[in-house]
């Protein structure tokens, strides 16, 4: 074997380890919904008169469900397409679990808006604007990796639920603009 052998098999390796399944995605949306729920709880617990301290922690938790909705993009991205039909209904089941949190989330920082604006951050209006806005970025990364790499039997559904999640992140962040 020469050189150019042993390289094209060892970069062969080395891109298997770097693929995700389906598995991986799946259990992905599992921490994305777990870091969604703790997210949709803080607010819903957001007192009147909130502190810097429930700033800091509602901040953690949108942080920490960015870097969630990262990876699992990243992993869907990385997992062999398009995924079979049941693959996809599955996944498309999974997300379709997260919905209400995600539109309780939504609709809570509406209602809530006199609470969080109340937490003694300068500028929380424009940060929680900004914070929105990222997270509405990260959701349509996911949203648009999961619609390509989706069988072309979900995809229409993939597509409805995507401009219905959109529409209500467009509410909230003209709430806060």
């Amino acid at each position: 074997m020469n050189i150019l052998s042993y390289l094209l098999l060892i970069s062969s390796v080395i891109a298997a380890g770097f693929a995700a399944t389906i598995s991986d995605v799946r259990a992905d949306i599992k921490t994305v919904a777990t870091s969604m729920t703790g997210f949709d709880n803080a607010i819903e617990k957001l007192p009147a008169k909130g502190s810097i301290f429930d700033a800091l922690a509602i901040k953690s938790l949108v942080d920490g469900l960015e870097r969630a909705l990262d990876k699992t993009t990243t992993d869907i991205k990385a997992t062999p397409a398009p995924f079979t039909d049941a693959d996809s209904i599955a996944i498309l089941s999974d997300v379709k679990d997260v919905k209400p949190t995600i539109l309780h989330i939504l609709s809570n920082s509406i209602t809530k808006k006199s609470n969080i604006l109340n937490l003694p951050v300068p500028g929380i209006n424009g940060l929680i604007r900004d914070s929105m806005q990222s997270l509405q970025g990260k959701v349509n990364n996911f949203e648009n990796a999961l619609i390509a790499a989706s069988a072309d039997s979900v995809k229409l559904e993939g597509v409805a639920l995507k401009a219905e999640l959109d529409a209500e992140f467009l509410k909230t962040i003209k709430a806060y603009s």
